[in-house]
């Protein structure tokens, strides 16, 4: 099972979590081509910083919601 995370009012699903170390240059600078490379892999859609931590993340998506009218049952007259 996968954790949920909600930020800036949108929900997403972790897929992974990678430490900062494992993506930064010597001098340690993050190099985002390999933390681009990371997500792609994962198949993640959004990669979100949390401390020294990156969450590599798939977007839940709104439900389109359709409202529904009950209609009002009148006799039948036969």
């Amino acid at each position: 099972m996968r954790q949920l995370y909600f930020n800036n009012g949108t929900w997403y699903q972790i897929i992974s979590i990678i430490r900062s170390h494992n993506v930064s240059n010597k001098d340690g600078v993050v190099n985002m081509d390999a933390l681009k490379a990371w997500r792609d892999h994962l198949g993640g859609d959004h990669v979100l910083k949390q401390n020294e931590e990156f969450y590599i993340c798939h977007t839940v998506q709104e439900p389109e919601w359709e409202e529904i009218v009950e209609a009002t049952n009148s006799p039948v007259e036969v």
